[in-house]
């Protein structure tokens, strides 16, 4: 669970780095996140972005039972180990690995059905003929089990599918970096507060004497 809530964290940031062409699009799940968040701040001069792993707001799995209302989602928080059974295309699976080389605490690795370590070379789905499956072969196929319900009997897709569905969410939040200054200042207030009343003190036992 917690491998699938580093997908989305990872979808959202690099998009943010490297435009929306970058921004994974996925099924069975609902996501809030802000955007803003996925960088905390870039190092002056470096341009170089430090990343917050803290973009995603909440992240859902559909259980896939019944209509998908709140009551058939389960949370994916940090930390869960639940074992889930996903399904990404090739060029995807690939690539997502390598971005824990860089940023270890997005790190993923590709697992088997029993949660095993395994190659993605492994994971592949091959049909009865041996040849892989290919995700343009899964659209259409999908496509075409629809209802027979368009013109000349032709399969007719759910509505469902001709509005969003409000399963990503994006809002806006305070920034993260905003969050260690409101600390550091209530700090130095405190600290000054302290100071003042210490010394308020000093002078009512002063005047007592």
């Amino acid at each position: 669970g917690e491998e699938i809530r580093r997908i989305l964290e990872i979808s959202v940031l690099l998009s943010e780095l490297m435009g929306d062409s970058y921004y994974l699009q996925v099924s069975g799940l609902r996501k809030t996140y802000d955007p803003g968040r996925a960088v905390l701040l870039r190092i002056p001069f470096l341009n170089t972005p430090i990343p917050t792993s803290r973009a995603v707001l909440s992240a859902e799995l559909y259980t896939g039972t019944g209509v998908q209302d709140d009551n058939n989602f389960v949370p994916l928080l940090w930390g869960d180990e639940t074992l889930f059974h996903v399904v990404s295309d090739y060029y995807i699976a690939s690539f997502l690995p390598k971005v824990g080389d860089m940023l270890p605490n997005l790190a993923l690795v590709m697992k088997d059905k029993y949660g095993n370590p395994a190659d993605i070379q492994d994971l592949i789905i091959h049909r009865n003929s041996g040849q892989e499956l290919k995700v343009w072969q899964a659209v259409v196929e999908y496509a075409a089990r629809q209802s027979p319900e368009g013109p000349g009997n032709s399969p007719l897709i759910s509505e469902k599918y001709y509005s969003l569905s409000s399963r990503l969410v994006q809002v806006k939040t305070l920034p993260l970096l905003l969050w260690p200054i409101l600390g550091l200042v209530l700090m130095v207030a405190l600290v000054i507060f302290l100071i003042q009343r210490k010394r308020r003190q000093r002078k009512e036992a002063a005047a007592l004497r």
